[in-house]
């Protein structure tokens, strides 16, 4: 009986230990397939090596023992363009790669070094240059290091800025460049050359009302030869040098 029990427990952890084998070190389930989708500026190439380099460095490329986790927060670490990504098991051997890539909606310079905004006010791409389409900003209370990945505008003030933009183009005074100069205060230089001052903690609808208001009645395009600024944070607006 004794030797009966021993042999049917050495027949179940031999048989266990296979499973095992199959399951963990099995080229069954080494994951060989990589599907990328998403992607438009990173290549799948450079995507599906960084993953497997990872892959690498976390517990290895078995499909039930790859670590999504770890592997994604590496990955948006290395690739600050990439808002996102998704990594879903294809069994057997498959992995599906969803890959969210961050969209300018900005350029951010700071001391002449400009980098790509995303809507979320993150960095993600140096080297920006000027763009007809996307505004210019700069930041006078941002002092840490400007590098891919910092989030330097809070995407409430950056949805404002934007805002602001698109309403001044409507104006016909587009923004050649917008600063932040305080929590409370943004500049706007116009292409005219004057600039425009904003309450962000205000109401900017109303600011931009009176802004309309004050090009169409009081300073149209004719009486802006001298114009230096309209400042638009109080309750009176204030126009210097004043026009009559």
């Amino acid at each position: 009986m004794k030797n009966r029990f021993f042999r049917l427990f050495v027949l179940l952890a031999i048989a266990t230990g296979t499973f095992l084998y199959f399951l963990f070190f099995s080229p069954v389930f080494t994951i060989k397939n990589m599907q990328v989708i998403g992607n438009e500026q990173i290549s799948e190439q450079d995507i599906v090596a960084a993953i497997k380099g990872e892959m690498t460095t976390f517990r290895g490329d078995n499909i039930f023992l790859f670590a999504p986790a770890e592997i994604k927060r590496a990955f948006l670490g290395t690739f600050p363009q990439v808002a996102d990504i998704n990594l879903q098991r294809d069994f057997p051997d498959g992995l599906k790669i969803s890959i969210k890539e961050r969209k300018p909606v900005a350029i951010f310079c700071q001391d002449k070094i400009c980098f790509d905004l995303d809507k979320e006010g993150t960095l993600f791409e140096s080297g920006a240059t000027s763009s007809d389409s996307l505004p210019e900003i700069e930041s006078q209370i941002f002092n840490k290091e400007v590098k891919s990945g910092t989030v330097v505008l809070s995407e409430d003030v950056l949805s404002q800025i934007l805002n602001i933009n698109e309403r001044l183009k409507n104006f016909g005074v587009p923004a050649e460049e917008f600063s932040v100069v305080s929590e409370q205060r943004l500049n706007s230089k116009t292409s005219e050359g004057w600039e425009i001052y904003f309450n962000l903690k205000g109401d900017t609808e109303w600011q931009l009302t009176e802004l309309s208001a004050l090009l169409k009645a009081k300073i149209p395009s004719q009486k802006r030869k001298n114009l230096e600024y309209v400042d638009l944070r109080f309750d009176k607006v204030f126009i210097y040098p004043e026009i009559k």
